[in-house]
C-alpha cells in the first residue's frame, strides 16, 4: 500500500482523515517541513517513497516537469476547505483508488464528481 505526504496547503487534518482510513499518510506540516519548497517537497516525497496529496493544481504541471519521479494525488473541491477535501478523498477511497497508486508515473486529478489518472511513459 502506497505512503502519502500531503501537502501544506491542506489541512494536517486530511492526514488525520487518511490514517483514519487506514492509510499511512504524514502531514508536512507534522514532519517540520512547513515553508518548504514545492521542489524540496518533491525531493522528499521521492527519497522516501512517498505519494504527494495536494490541492495545488500547479502540482499537475510539476508532474510533467519531474518527468513522473513522484505520484501524486491532486485534490479538487469547490469549497477548497477541510470537509470538501475530505469528501474527494472518501470518495476515492470508496472505489479503491489510492489504494492502486505505485511510488512513481502516476498522477491522479480528483473531484467528487470523478476522477482522471494520468501515468507518466517515458
Amino acid at each position: 500500500m502506497p505512503r502519502f505526504l500531503i501537502d501544506e496547503n491542506l489541512s494536517p487534518h486530511i492526514a488525520e482523515h487518511m490514517r483514519f482510513l487506514g492509510y499511512d499518510a504524514r502531514a508536512v506540516r507534522e514532519l517540520g517541513m512547513t515553508g518548504a519548497s514545492d521542489d524540496e517537497i518533491i525531493q522528499f516525497a521521492q527519497a522516501q517513497g512517498l505519494v504527494i496529496v495536494t490541492g495545488d493544481i500547479e502540482f499537475g504541471e510539476m508532474f510533467y516537469r519531474h518527468l513522473g519521479e513522484v505520484s501524486m494525488v491532486v485534490l479538487r473541491s469547490k469549497t477548497q476547505g477541510k470537509q470538501g477535501f475530505i469528501d474527494v478523498l472518501e470518495y476515492l477511497h470508496s472505489l479503491s483508488v489510492l489504494n492502486g497508486i505505485e511510488v512513481s508515473h502516476y498522477l491522479v486529478l480528483a473531484s467528487v464528481h470523478g476522477h482522471r489518472i494520468r501515468k507518466y511513459v517515458a
